[in-house]
């Protein structure tokens, strides 16, 4: 295969127009470049975010061990012992 048709099979792959703008990956935004109000809503989502998650976790770490689990656990300490 030669160089350019390597150029043009790529260039047939690459969605046109609004799809070719949808479909790229956006570049990441620094902090320093947000506006007062963007890094204030920024950090007001990485906050619901964090309480969420450590909702889900203390949910999680509040739930009883299963039984099956707890046996499975039995017989390894048996196993290491012996």
């Amino acid at each position: 295969m030669t160089r350019e048709s390597r150029q043009k099979d790529s260039a047939a792959d690459e969605p046109q127009g609004e799809m070719a703008a949808a479909s790229k990956p956006k570049q990441g935004v620094r902090k320093k470049d947000l506006t007062p109000e963007q890094a204030n809503e920024l950090r007001s989502r990485q906050r619901a975010i964090g309480h969420e998650l450590r909702r889900i976790f203390d949910d999680v770490t509040r739930e009883p061990v299963p039984e099956e689990f707890l046996e499975l656990l039995k017989q390894i300490d048996g196993k290491n012992e012996g």
